[in-house]
């Protein structure tokens, strides 16, 4: 084996010993923002995986950092099929004669009111801005139009 054949292999064991820490690194920040997405605390998931709550904070923020926002009709739909699910089970409730559901249907419904309001309302105004146009240049002369127009009232009068 040449001296640059074992240089490459040493440098390619590097590498990947690199690229395992990083996605070792990449799991463990993922796990810790699905736990605090979960609702545990700081100091529970610190403790679970034998870290500080200022390494956990940190790591939390790169996770979000790194993050890319849904587009906001994706997360609009994501949304609504959240609460419809949220509704079914509420509807479920109200059938087991539960009359918390109730509460639990009625702040549903308005959120339900609330995401698809704006959709409803944007083919009315594709609608409306249709129609509304700028006004056409006469082709005719007013003035005469108005005195046809006496003379009709004039002549249907008793």
């Amino acid at each position: 084996m040449t001296e640059s054949a074992k240089e490459k292999s040493q440098r390619q064991a590097l590498r990947e010993t690199a690229r395992e820490r990083r996605l070792a690194l990449v799991r463990r920040r993922e796990d810790l923002f699905d736990m605090a997405a979960s609702g545990f605390s700081v100091e529970i998931i610190a403790g679970r995986f034998g870290l500080t709550p200022g390494v956990v904070r940190r790591a939390m923020a790169q996770v979000v950092a790194a993050r890319r926002l849904d587009a906001p009709e994706h997360f609009l739909h994501l949304q609504v099929a959240r609460l419809h699910k949220a509704l079914r089970a509420a509807e479920a409730a109200v059938d087991r004669d539960d009359l918390r559901g109730v509460a639990g249907m009625v702040k549903i419904i308005a959120l339900l009111d609330r995401y698809h309001r704006p959709a409803a309302a944007e083919p009315v105004r594709a609608a409306l801005s249709a129609q509304i146009r700028a006004p056409l240049a006469l082709t005719h002369e007013p003035a005469r139009d108005i005195d046809a127009a006496v003379q009709n009232v004039r002549d249907l009068a008793p």
